[in-house]
């Protein structure tokens, strides 16, 4: 509202921003519309899952303005408190960011709209000062000793503008730019200094992930890019900047050229984003290295579990073999060790056997043993 282009915006629609701005997310239950419609809560049935969250914020605003001693429209007649709220639902309305894309088109159809109109945005970015320092000084021209330029000589007269120019339009002007400003105000985190957005993104992320494990505890579709187990703050942070946070403020860029309005709009979000992209790295990191980490410990446990079961079984290899070296047999009443049934027979042959042959063989060797023989047989 600050911005030089906005100066033509009526103090009644102004009020209405400002008062949308504060109130867009009133009694907010930390999820989003997604999660109303999927569990049919009370709230999805009472707004027919249409903007649930947006229209509870806009019924829940307006119950308390109408409270005693809250009621800040008192001043206001009939018509300017009807222009107050139709502004006031509709800003309120398009923070539903399922309407986006088309408040994204809107806006880039808008900056063709107030460039067309004749106002030079890049010469008005060069003004650092307006009619307010110039009345001071009671000189609204340019000269030498004057140098500042004031707002109505850095863009066409309003005179001069097409009458079918939505900036010829002061009302007209304000019902299509300020439901854009406070979408931009609900949005504006990650414009917002380092500090001050990382906490904000801390805590929109908690609320992703709380959702997120409601929805499990529900039985409900899991939202993926809340899901704590599937990504990250970073990862949530560096995807939401890149496709819709910087498309948006380059938009806003090259509308309000002031300054402290676009470009730094810009520059923090540039800042941000580049923070967030290098805590990924980090994430990226250490999660390669614990997986590498738990990778080589499991390679260890592989390792001792073959090295355990290698000596097992080498174990049982060498016990086998002592048994087949080593095999006994029942022992016999004598407490004398049995021989196999094949070994005991050919024992007991040669005890036989080897009698006679020494027998035999003694006898044949004796000469009066042989002769007593013959006469033996000749008897």
């Amino acid at each position: 509202l600050n911005a030089k282009l906005m100066r033509n915006i009526r103090p009644l629609d102004q009020f209405a921003c400002l008062v949308a701005g504060a109130t867009h997310d009133v009694g907010h239950p930390g999820n989003n519309n997604g999660f109303e419609i999927s569990r049919e809560s009370d709230l999805a049935i009472t707004y027919n899952d249409i903007s649930v969250l947006e229209s509870m914020h806009i019924a829940t605003a307006w119950q308390v303005l109408k409270r005693p001693g809250c009621n800040i429209l008192t001043s206001l007649d009939k018509t300017q408190r009807k222009e107050f709220r139709k502004l006031f639902i509709d800003s309120i309305l398009n923070t539903d960011m399922s309407h986006h894309a088309a408040q994204q088109k809107l806006l880039a159809e808008l900056i063709d709209c107030v460039t067309n109109s004749g106002i030079d945005l890049d010469h008005l970015d060069h003004s650092e000062l307006d009619n307010d320092d110039n009345k001071e000084n009671g000189d609204t021209k340019l000269t030498k000793d004057n140098p500042k330029l004031s707002r109505k000589s850095s863009m066409v007269s309003i005179s001069n503008i097409p009458p079918n120019s939505i900036y010829a339009d002061p009302v007209k002007f304000a019902k299509v730019v300020i439901p854009l400003m406070v979408h931009t105000a609900d949005l504006s985190n990650p414009s917002k200094d380092l500090k001050l957005y990382g906490q904000w993104a801390k805590r929109v992320v908690q609320e992703f992930f709380n959702q997120a494990d409601n929805e499990k505890k529900l039985a409900l579709p899991v939202t993926a890019f809340m899901d704590k187990e599937q990504t990250d703050l970073p990862t949530i942070q560096v995807g939401f900047v890149n496709h819709v946070i910087r498309p948006w403020f380059d938009l806003w860029g090259r509308l309000l050229r002031d300054k402290n309005q676009g470009p730094m709009y810009q520059f923090n979000v540039n800042e941000n984003l580049k923070f967030m992209q290098n805590e990924l790295e980090k994430l990226k990191k250490e999660k390669e290295e614990k997986k590498k980490l738990e990778e080589a410990e499991a390679q260890r446990k592989k390792e001792e579990e073959e090295a355990k079961a290698a000596k097992k079984k080498a174990i049982e290899q060498a016990s086998s073999s002592d048994k087949k070296v080593n095999r006994t047999f029942p022992v016999n009443n004598q407490g004398q060790q049995q021989q196999p049934p094949q070994a005991q027979g050919q024992g007991q042959i040669q005890q036989q056997q080897q009698p006679q042959a020494q027998v035999g063989g003694a006898f044949m060797n004796d000469a009066k043993a042989v002769a007593l023989s013959k006469m033996g047989q000749a008897q």
